[in-house]
């Protein structure tokens, strides 16, 4: 154990007559503690993971610090806001909070309770369109003295508009599109209708796929 001034006070001793002892190891498990604020990471990269999100790989620089923090913005000049932390000894974020065909920017600093690192320089990707996506459809049975509702749902980008079609619907069949990725089929079916009706198709477009 330390003493208060940071010094270790190792006692050897040995037996009349037998070689000088020596220590061959010596392992520190502790932090040395300076007071400094941590040095700022290096290497700052950003790559785009289909499906996944933005992940970003650097050099862990510093030897004191107690985690990084990730800054995003959607300008080279700011404002950038903070997406995210890591803990300490850590060179890899993922972030999957973007949206598609957009240009971000990120900048990194490590800290600690002294203080922090400067930033990276700022690094910059533009994601892919994400193109919208239907929630299951299922198949409808019903009597023909029923009628029948489908909730149509697309998932994209808040900022893109999503504009539903549907193709293939018999002729008691409508369709509504609420223009904000979702829309109703309504089915009325007619006295004595019956059958089988495949073929409908519904397709969900936004403002590039």
């Amino acid at each position: 154990i330390p003493a208060a001034n940071g010094t270790i006070t190792v006692n050897m001793s040995k037996a009349p007559g037998t070689p000088i002892g020596y220590l061959n190891a010596l392992v520190i498990t502790e932090v040395y503690d300076d007071g400094t604020a941590p040095a700022m990471p290096k290497s700052l990269t950003a790559q785009v993971i289909t499906g996944q999100g933005v992940r970003l790989n650097w050099q862990d620089a510093a030897y004191n610090e107690t985690g990084y923090e990730v800054y995003r913005a959607v300008n080279e000049a700011g404002p950038y806001s903070l997406v995210g932390t890591t803990n300490p000894n850590t060179v890899t974020y993922l972030d999957n909070t973007i949206s598609g065909n957009t240009q971000y920017y990120y900048k990194l600093r490590a800290f600690n309770s002294y203080g922090n690192s400067d930033y990276t320089d700022a690094v910059t990707v533009t994601t892919a369109n994400r193109v919208p996506a239907l929630t299951a459809i299922p198949d409808v049975q019903m009597k023909n003295n029923q009628s029948a509702t489908v909730n149509i749902t697309a998932l994209d980008d808040a900022t893109d508009q999503v504009t539903l079609t549907v193709t293939g619907l018999p002729s008691f069949a409508t369709f509504t599109d609420n223009g904000n990725g979702t829309g109703v089929i309504s089915i009325n079916p007619n006295a004595g209708t019956l059958g089988i009706f495949p073929g409908v198709t519904v397709t969900a477009k936004d403002n590039n796929d």
